[in-house]
């Protein structure tokens, strides 16, 4: 990507590991955005953490080169919301979609990149689509396609025991893991290196919030 602005939804937990991945492409920090939910009785949503429990989604804006037009506005940076219920939510993938009002201000900060009824077209990307979400005009929706293979193998296998004449029959039944190579997706490894580490369960809630296929 030559310029341009890029977007990502994270967390609190891995944003250091974000801005750093992305320094490294050479897009620098310019803006964030929060998305603060509650529960429809207005109590907080808050999940753990390993210093506060979090209540938020993030959304860090990076900007890579200039010489492209950009539309400032006063679009407030947090976003507060009531949480939507499941059936709602898109369908297979089983995560509450994005707020549209994101999608809105992404069109209108970068107008030569907006949907242009002439051309057919626009020139934004959404990469992590998920697939049966509602396509938006203008948008190119990029989605991962899982096909990860299971296979279930039983294998029995017979002892003979001279015990009388009597044959004692055993069965062992052994499952086959699914091969991670099987899958289009390339598994992400979190190193944390500052001498305080997540436990697992706090990452598997991590990872299911902001529905990473880790």
């Amino acid at each position: 990507m030559p310029n341009g602005i890029v977007s990502v939804w994270t967390h609190k937990a891995i944003l250091p590991e974000v801005v750093s991945i992305m320094h490294g492409l050479g897009c620098r920090y310019v803006e964030n955005l929060v998305w603060y939910k509650t529960a429809l009785n207005n109590s907080d949503l808050n999940r753990a953490s390993p210093y506060f429990r979090t209540t938020k989604e993030i959304l860090l804006m990076f900007k890579k080169g200039d010489g492209f037009d950009i539309r400032h506005q006063r679009t407030a940076d947090v976003i507060m919301d009531f949480e939507k219920p499941t059936s709602a939510w898109i369908k297979d993938d089983y995560t509450e979609p994005k707020p549209d009002s994101v999608f809105e201000m992404m069109e209108i900060m970068l107008p030569d990149a907006r949907y242009v009824p002439t051309a057919g077209r626009g020139r934004l990307l959404e990469i992590w689509a998920k697939k049966s979400q509602e396509r938006r005009t203008g948008w190119i929706s990029v989605h991962e396609l899982k096909t990860i293979r299971e296979e279930e193998e039983v294998i029995v296998s017979s002892t003979v025991v001279d015990d009388g004449g009597v044959a004692v029959t055993s069965g062992a039944a052994s499952l086959e893991m699914p091969d991670p190579s099987l899958a289009t997706a390339t598994p992400i490894e979190d190193d944390i290196e500052d001498g305080s580490s997540l436990d697992e369960a706090i990452l598997a809630e991590i990872a299911n919030d902001m529905d990473i296929d880790m």
